[in-house]
């Protein structure tokens, strides 16, 4: 027993030891911080915890090496990434969770991601010394509700002096993070209220809506042959698709519940769905949620012209490619169904649990029927039905107010933003 004791009061002192280093790191690297010499032409990137070489991020990197200003761009990530990365000419890879991020912290001006700096590139604190970047990673559709708030007080009374001082170094802790960022976003309502939903990061003074750079690659490449085609030699490769088809995608929201999901797969009418895309000349090609692969088991399932990409290619994607590879989208309420309408491409939303997932899950913003970006199906004969509308029909289905959710996007989003934060003149 007093063996227990003794180890108990060890790992006490050894705790105790460990928050007051922490502090006096904290308060050495503000000193550091303050010290060291900003590079203004250094921006740092990430996206999605370094698993993907992708989204917003990735696009507003391309704008900015497109300048050809002198920019040294790094994008952290993992391994795993690393030959993506270095595949794009001008910029440098940096292994997540290296020194050399947070020396690239020490030094660089900008940093750029699309869910949090902390996640995204490291958690060592910026101590208000970088300025920071997003665009976040979609269309405002269905709610957040993922607030981690800060206590609004700390209460250092009858607390024992270890608590004190752990108190104390999280005081020091939040306050050297400092990770509001400026923001460029795809709509008013977005910036309305992406300060509510995600306080830590987002302040509506520094947020305008100007748009985001995926989607300028979507509008300002939409009639490039040339690119389209490329990619779709790039993706057929990959996926063993057929290049002489057209190309539809099913690629659904990602839903909390497991018990919400649906697949081409395992439809009962699958072979009526085969028969219309034969009839059209066209592959349905099925992009779902990893988890919800597994959970389905229909990793690299294909039959006939139906294809479901597997998990093993997923990191090789980038979905803002696939998207301008399509001809026709089948989503329901993922943003990536407002990326498509911009390239005025016909899109068929399939909310067949739309109830359920305005109540269970995390809400939504709008009322589907507002601002569809085409056709709602309900059921899977709904589905087939819009299924076998032609182009235009398809397109002529939006709802009246579509434009909401993107009024902001107009194929300028990152010049507008890299000027108006001062990142170029």
């Amino acid at each position: 027993m007093n063996g227990v004791k003794k180890q108990s009061r060890i790992m006490y002192c050894w705790h105790g030891v460990q928050a007051i280093f922490s502090i006096f790191a904290l308060i050495v690297g503000r000193w550091i911080a303050t010290l060291m010499p900003r590079n203004p032409k250094k921006i740092i990137f990430g996206a999605w915890w370094g698993q993907q070489f992708s989204d917003n991020p990735k696009y507003f990197l391309k704008y900015i090496l497109s300048l050809n200003q002198g920019f040294k761009c790094y994008w952290v990530g993992n391994e795993e990434i690393r030959q993506q990365v270095e595949a794009c000419p001008g910029v440098r890879f940096v292994r997540k969770g290296s020194w050399m991020v947070r020396w690239h912290v020490l030094t660089a001006k900008w940093a750029c991601f699309n869910l949090g700096f902390d996640c995204d590139i490291t958690e060592s604190p910026t101590y208000g010394k970088l300025n920071l970047l997003t665009f976040w990673h979609g269309t405002m559709f269905k709610g957040l509700l993922h607030r981690d708030y800060v206590p609004p007080q700390f209460l250092m009374k009858g607390l024992k002096l270890s608590e004190k001082i752990k108190v104390f170094r999280y005081k020091l802790w939040h306050e050297a993070q400092t990770l509001t960022a400026r923001a460029s976003l795809s709509s008013k309502k977005m910036v309305e209220n992406m300060h509510w939903e995600v306080p830590w990061l987002f302040e509506a003074e520094l947020s305008i809506n100007s748009g985001t750079p995926k989607i300028d690659f979507l509008i300002n490449n939409r009639n490039n042959i040339d690119l389209k085609s490329a990619l779709k030699s790039k993706y057929a490769e990959l996926l063993n698709l057929p290049m002489d088809k057209k190309w539809y995608l099913y690629m659904p929201t990602w839903r909390n519940g497991l018990d919400l999901k649906y697949s081409f797969s395992q439809s009962s009418m699958l072979q009526k769905f085969q028969e219309t895309l034969k009839s059209q000349g066209a592959v349905l090609i099925e992009k779902q949620h990893p988890q919800v692969i597994q959970a389905l088991n229909i990793e690299a399932w294909h039959k006939d012209n139906i294809y479901v990409v597997p998990n093993a290619a997923m990191p090789m994607i980038d979905a803002q490619e696939l998207l301008l590879c399509s001809d026709r989208l089948i989503s329901d309420y993922s943003s990536c169904i407002f990326d498509f309408e911009c390239m005025r491409r016909p899109a068929i939303h399939y909310a067949y649990d739309y109830e359920a997932f305005k109540s269970d899950d995390r809400g939504v913003e709008y009322e589907l029927s507002d601002i569809a970006a085409g056709p709602i199906a309900k059921t899977e004969g709904e589905l087939l039905s819009a299924l076998m509308m032609d182009d235009e029909k398809i397109v002529n289905s939006k709802g009246p107010h579509w434009r909401l959710p993107i009024d902001g996007e107009n194929g300028v989003a990152c010049e507008t933003f890299a000027r108006w934060v001062g990142l170029i003149k």
